[in-house]
């Protein structure tokens, strides 16, 4: 190496130390803290066994999410189809059955009262019961206090039932209004359908056993079960009238104890014995057994035309002055004067149905 060299590499390693010196003097090193300058907080281990330490910390800056692309040129409509066509085929049938049901229910409603019109057109003053049947909308025009029609084949009868007594025909008792009625109850006008239901000779030899009632709205066949006579003035019952005439529906417990009492009412056994769900039938003549005294028959609706048989009974309830003159003993003396509970319906607002049970008395009955 030349002298030359030498110099300047000695004088060339002088600055570079000078140059060092001065700035250690004044802070400047790199990587130096300067002593003013707050000591940073050491920086939290790393722990090399845990994965996610090792993995980058997300930066700070959210960045805003990209909204996926729909192509709905890609888009594969055919498996789309194939599982929105069972449904709309479901959602159509039933649709379409609902408009049927419907739709036939109304039209055969209207059909089912389509004739009443023309009766209405002929008898323009008479409005005629809703359900009432074609058959009798002539006879309802020419008399609309007509409640029924009764045809009894023993005494020959076939009348329509008035709502009134007018001294002619039979009459009805009528029903309070809200109440269902479970028993058409008829009063005669004579006496002469007594001598086929009196006595269980009769019964078994003489009566046809039936008997055929139409509310206008229904035809009933009625089979009888059973007869009694019965007082109309308290006085001759111990201060008592049987309620055999009750034409509403009663609660269950007043049902059974009225068909329990009478049962105990009939002269003769038949071996029938009415539930609540039955229709009954009750008609009731003037008789000569007794002053202020009615033959009373009971038949349940049925739809066979066997004709039941006649019985002897154990025990019957007679009222107190029948007793007296037959000069027996009045074994139901201690007995309860039971009067029924009847149920009545109404509608209250929002076509809301309220029921209400109405306990009856004898001045229901005199």
């Amino acid at each position: 190496m030349s002298e030359d060299n030498k110099d300047f590499e000695a004088n060339s390693i002088d600055e570079i130390l000078r140059e060092f010196q001065a700035k250690r003097d004044n802070n400047d090193l790199p990587g130096k803290r300067h002593i003013d300058e707050p000591l940073a907080p050491p920086k939290p281990h790393t722990d090399f066994s845990n994965e996610k330490s090792l993995q980058k910390e997300p930066e700070a800056k959210k960045t805003k999410a990209k909204k996926p692309s729909f192509d709905f040129k890609k888009f594969d409509y055919s498996k789309l189809k194939k599982t929105l066509k069972p449904t709309i085929i479901i959602v159509i049938i039933i649709a379409l059955f609902f408009a049927c049901v419907f739709g036939i229910g109304g039209a055969i409603k209207s059909s089912k009262t389509a004739y009443i019109h023309k009766y209405e057109k002929k008898y323009t003053d008479v409005s005629f019961p809703a359900g009432i049947m074609e058959k009798y909308c002539d006879l309802y025009g020419q008399n609309p206090n007509m409640a029924g029609d009764i045809t009894i084949s023993d005494i020959k009868l076939k009348s329509p039932v008035m709502v009134k007594e007018d001294g002619k025909n039979p009459y009805a008792e009528a029903s309070q209004k809200g109440a269902k009625t479970t028993n058409f109850v008829v009063y005669l006008n004579d006496d002469s359908l007594e001598k086929y239901y009196s006595s269980i000779d009769a019964y078994n030899h003489s009566a046809s056993g039936f008997v055929s009632y139409s509310d206008l709205k229904q035809d009933y066949n009625f089979k009888i079960i059973g007869a009694f006579y019965i007082n109309t003035k308290e006085s001759d019952d111990n201060g008592y009238i049987f309620p055999y005439n009750v034409t509403e529906q009663q609660t269950p417990s007043s049902s059974l104890e009225f068909f329990e009492r009478l049962h105990y009412r009939f002269i003769y056994n038949t071996d029938v014995s009415p539930t609540r769900d039955d229709t009954l039938i009750t008609i009731s003549c003037p008789t000569s057994y007794h002053q202020d005294f009615r033959f009373v028959i009971v038949g349940v609706a049925r739809d066979d035309n066997n004709k039941l048989k006649a019985m002897p009974k154990n025990l019957v309830r007679y009222p107190q002055v029948i007793c007296n003159e037959k000069g027996i003993a009045n074994n139901f003396l201690g007995a309860s004067k039971w009067y029924p509970q009847i149920v009545i319906s109404s509608n209250g607002k929002k076509n809301e149905t309220t029921t209400k049970i109405i306990k009856q008395s004898i001045k229901d009955y005199k």
